[in-house]
């Protein structure tokens, strides 16, 4: 029996709204490194004045740009469980590290200011079909 599992993926970012504010890359990895060890993520590499962070079906990338503003994108599915059975949904694990991130980032770099593009609504479910699994909600 094959299955899939939705795929939720955010972007966001960050940059100082004070005047002269700078946003130290060693200070900005350190609380990044803390955030990602206590969701389970792991970082897999970094490049420049950037990182990737991976694990339990969750991936983090992030980079300071010139600017100074830092970029996110998380990707995530669903975890824990037998397929939907006592899972959480990857939207709540995506939801859950931004959150984590911001207070974070806001304790350690005052005057921040976050942002996330605008998109539209992502396109209508199809229909549940009645199965024994309750991917119908």
């Amino acid at each position: 029996m094959a299955t899939s599992l939705v795929q939720t993926r955010q972007e966001y970012s960050v940059r100082p709204i004070e005047p002269g504010s700078v946003i130290d890359p060693v200070r900005l990895r350190d609380v990044i490194d803390k955030v990602a060890a206590a969701r389970g993520l792991e970082r897999l590499s970094t490049s420049g004045n950037g990182a990737l962070y991976s694990g339990h079906g969750t991936n983090l990338k992030y980079s300071l740009d010139p600017g100074p503003r830092v970029t996110f994108e998380v990707n995530a599915v669903a975890r824990g469980g037998f397929l939907f059975f006592g899972t959480t949904p990857g939207l709540t694990v995506a939801n859950e590290l931004r959150d984590d991130l911001k207070r974070s980032l806001a304790r350690e770099f005052p005057g921040l200011e976050y942002s996330e593009p605008l998109r539209p609504e992502p396109p209508a479910r199809p229909p549940c079909v009645p199965s024994p699994v309750p991917s119908c909600r």
